[in-house]
């Protein structure tokens, strides 16, 4: 991986000097600070997401340098996850400002801005569009995974929550479509939920 050079100590293998007198760590050459970096930063489990955003790791406050360095590894090599519940998908928009303000800032690519959602607990049909159509706006990043890699979990999925994964695809096939345009194509779908659950025909 290719980092700038103002996001990643792994662009020198020099000392940085510049910091020495305000810790010892930037006397190390800056591979090994990249390795002491992702031991204490990167998770081997999704990272999950609360309301409140994603809270950040003691090291990337410790200072401005720190951060500048590390801040690459933790948003890039950490996979996040966002809980949605009843298909509401109030919880990402805040995740996705979040998201964006990062990128934008420290110009990076956050890793796994589609964060894995469990978001199949009660069939909510307005839930449901509304997430699409923020989806298709881009208020929100967060989607269903597709089918495809529903099928490949260890446990079982519900068929349930195929038919919603692959509607998400839809709307990625759409871009740029008017949003109305894009609801009545996603409106035929809705009958297969209804065979499939009763509760798909609930309005509110």
């Amino acid at each position: 991986m290719q980092y700038g050079p103002q996001t990643s100590a792994a662009a020198t293998t020099e000392p940085d000097n510049r910091c020495s007198n305000e810790s010892l760590l930037f006397k190390l050459p800056g591979e090994l600070r990249n390795r002491i970096y992702r031991e204490v930063l990167v998770e081997r489990q999704r990272i999950v997401i609360g309301g409140t955003g994603i809270a950040e790791p003691l090291l990337l406050l410790a200072s401005k340098e720190i951060r500048n360095e590390a801040i690459t590894i933790f948003y890039t090599e950490n996979a996040f996850r966002v809980t949605v519940q009843d298909y509401n998908s109030d919880p990402c928009l805040p995740v996705t400002r979040m998201i964006r303000r990062v990128e934008e800032e420290h110009r990076i690519t956050v890793k796994c801005c589609c964060t894995s959602c469990r978001a199949w607990l009660n069939p909510n049909w307005p839930n449901l569009i509304q997430w699409l159509q923020r989806y298709h706006g881009g208020s929100v990043l967060q989607d269903i995974s597709p089918p495809e890699r529903l099928l490949q979990r260890p446990v079982e999925t519900s068929t349930s929550l195929l038919v919603p994964g692959g509607m998400f695809r839809i709307v990625d096939g759409m871009v740029g479509k008017d949003c109305e345009e894009v609801k009545a194509v996603l409106l035929h779908q809705r009958f297969i939920l209804r065979r499939l659950d009763e509760r798909w025909a609930v309005e509110d």
